[in-house]
């Protein structure tokens, strides 16, 4: 007879449900193998986006104006990076938009991932060593990069990684 507490337990089930679904998207998707490794990492990105976010219905967009592959530490490095911040927006946020740009600045590359989800408190995340935050900054510390994050509770999230890319002969992107 408690035709309220039942609808309210349903929904409860149905976000449970869809919760559990984008967490096992994510997961598939990791143990594919990298495409990264034969395509770059702007296709890895690109199937990433496809399979995960975008099948869920997050609306994505990708923007690269990369001239060609980078080193392969490095394009390690920024999708590891990336791949942390999409899960957080996914499995945190509530976003329903995610972007990601990688653009050449120099003797660096740029990415930039950002939603337009929740946000949170950085100080407060960092505090906690939560949301994947250590991960992303160890990794940009690996590659000689730099990271920042921007977020603020209700106005999404912008992850801005920079990374200097010197060929082997010495040479700048």
């Amino acid at each position: 007879g408690d035709l309220a507490g039942a609808v309210a337990h349903l929904r409860d089930v149905r976000d449970s449900a869809g919760e559990a679904l984008r967490e096992m998207r994510v997961r598939l998707f990791e143990r594919r193998p990298l495409i990264q490794q034969d395509e770059g990492l702007v296709e890895a990105l690109r199937a990433r986006l496809a399979a995960v976010e975008g099948r869920v219905g997050i609306a994505v967009q990708l923007e690269s104006d990369l001239p060609g592959r980078l080193p392969a530490a490095i394009e390690e490095a920024l999708y590891g990076i990336a791949r942390e911040a999409l899960n957080n927006s996914l499995r945190h946020a509530h976003a329903t938009r995610v972007w990601v740009a990688l653009r050449p600045e120099g003797h660096c590359v740029t990415l930039e991932g950002g939603d337009n989800g929740v946000g949170f408190d950085v100080e407060t995340g960092q505090a906690r060593g939560g949301l994947g935050l250590d991960g992303m900054r160890e990794r940009a510390r690996r590659a000689s990069g730099s990271i920042e994050v921007q977020s603020r509770p209700g106005q999404g999230t912008l992850v801005r990684v920079r990374v200097p890319v010197v060929e082997a002969d010495g040479r700048a992107l």
